[in-house]
């Protein structure tokens, strides 16, 4: 793990997860502006080896960067994603214990400033930005999606349509219950310390569940959310503030490009995906000048 500065600021209101498996130079450029928005904050790497190598200077990309060794061999789609991002969000606790946490992949970037981020995590409104929906039955009394394209399961009834297919196998003996209903939506959320600690050892809590999910196509977008989505102590806003536009039915978002930043910058997101891997698009280069250094 790379070491960390000696005159980092003792609190720590924000730290990073990031999951990580192919291109570089996305990986390179986004840790390079959470060190420079965040000014230096803890960030934890989980980045699958396997896949694709770093170069020799990774570790210098950020001022309080980790990486989680030995790591984890990941695939899309698979539970070994919820096993990066657990291993990595326990490392972030155990060396640096941050107030928020954010989980963010390589593909992602900053799209508010971060003072404006974590004055409004401060403010005391939510514990955790998490979008999700309960997959057993239609939700009793739906709410409003939020205006614009940036959600998948929130009160999206396709997608729920879809969801409940594919977690809820009749042909398995379920591990739900009235107290522990199944719930999904977009994987990336950022939470605060409470809400880590219930993530942090989910698996040896709730082993029936993570055994299920194991076998389950896409549990990312459900396993952590069953367990949130149901604890009654977390005040749970369903915006996660990202900024992502969904195909319908598509299984990943679409590309952002230029054209986008008028919604990107109206929306009241901190984060968008998906980005193009090259290093310096007219949309990143826009987004430096206008949204994260205004």
């Amino acid at each position: 793990m790379a070491k960390a500065a000696d005159n980092l600021p003792v609190d720590m209101p924000i730290g990073f997860v990031v999951l990580s498996h192919s291109e570089p130079a996305s990986l390179r450029r986004l840790l390079r502006v959470l060190d420079r928005a965040y000014r230096r904050p803890a960030i934890v790497v989980h980045h699958d080896f396997s896949q694709c190598e770093l170069p020799s200077e990774a570790p210098h990309w950020a001022a309080d960067l980790q990486f989680v060794q030995p790591h984890i061999q990941t695939r899309w789609a698979h539970i070994s994603i919820v096993e990066a991002f657990l291993a990595a969000l326990k490392v972030l606790y155990l060396t640096r214990a941050p107030d928020w946490f954010v989980l963010l992949s390589a593909s992602d970037y900053p799209v508010c400033t971060g003072s404006a981020v974590i004055k409004e995590l401060n403010s005391g409104a939510a514990d955790l930005y998490m979008d999700f929906q309960f997959l057993d039955r239609a939700p009793e009394a739906p709410e409003p999606p939020p205006i614009g394209p940036n959600y998948l399961g929130v009160d999206k009834e396709s997608w729920r349509q879809i969801a409940n297919e594919r977690y809820i196998n009749p042909n398995m003996a379920l591990p739900f219950s009235d107290q522990l209903r199944c719930c999904g939506g977009d994987f990336w959320l950022t939470g605060n310390q409470r809400v880590a600690s219930r993530l942090i050892d989910a698996p040896e809590r709730y082993p029936a569940l993570f055994k299920y999910y194991s076998t389950a196509f896409c549990p990312d977008e459900s396993f952590c959310h069953t367990i949130l989505g149901n604890d009654p102590d977390l005040r749970i806003s369903k915006d996660n503030r990202r900024f992502t536009i969904w195909p319908d039915r598509g299984a990943h978002p679409r590309m952002l490009e230029l054209a986008d930043l008028p919604l990107i910058l109206a929306s009241s997101s901190h984060f968008a995906r998906k980005f193009s891997s090259e290093a310096d698009t007219p949309l990143l280069v826009a987004l430096d000048s206008i949204a994260v250094w205004k």
